[in-house]
């Protein structure tokens, strides 16, 4: 049996970066908070992937909470590679400035964590990210998205 068919559904989030003046989207569902006091977050990002490098180089990220109405953007920020192409302008996306990060927002999200990263793990194929939340906001409310798996996904009841 294959892990994801017992850990989801996941709430999926696009992760923002920016690193060596290019920034990028990716969809993630491996996200956690880790401590309230003071407030940290993890992320686990595949090592081979675009992004990884950019939060690597970096040390900050923003977590973007979306909307069910985003999944086809999420789609495209989770099939596509950042490394050659916009995948901002590709699935629609806007950015804004972080306000305590060097890295954007996504104008659409519920919410944002900007996070810096203070430590990373290496874990298999993976690295996981732990970073002090610096500015958390919830913008507004609505049904957030959630992945089951493939191409599916589901919502919340409110």
């Amino acid at each position: 049996m294959e892990i994801s068919t017992l850990v989801n559904p996941r709430q999926v989030i696009l992760l923002t970066a920016r690193a060596k003046g290019r920034d990028n989207v990716m969809a993630l569902a491996w996200h956690t908070p880790v401590s309230y006091d003071p407030p940290m977050y993890a992320v686990a990002i595949y090592r081979g992937w675009f992004t990884c490098g950019l939060v690597r180089a970096s040390k900050v990220f923003v977590v973007n909470f979306m909307p069910k109405s985003s999944a086809p953007a999420v789609l495209i920020c989770g099939r596509k590679s950042g490394k050659k192409m916009d995948k901002f302008a590709a699935s629609g996306l806007d950015k804004e400035e972080a306000e305590k990060v060097k890295a954007p927002r996504i104008k659409q999200a519920l919410g944002y964590l900007e996070c810096r990263t203070v430590r990373s793990v290496n874990v298999g194929d993976h690295v996981v990210f732990i970073a002090k939340v610096l500015k958390a906001r919830l913008k507004s409310k609505g049904k957030r998205l959630f992945h089951l798996g493939g191409d599916r996904f589901t919502t919340t009841t409110r």
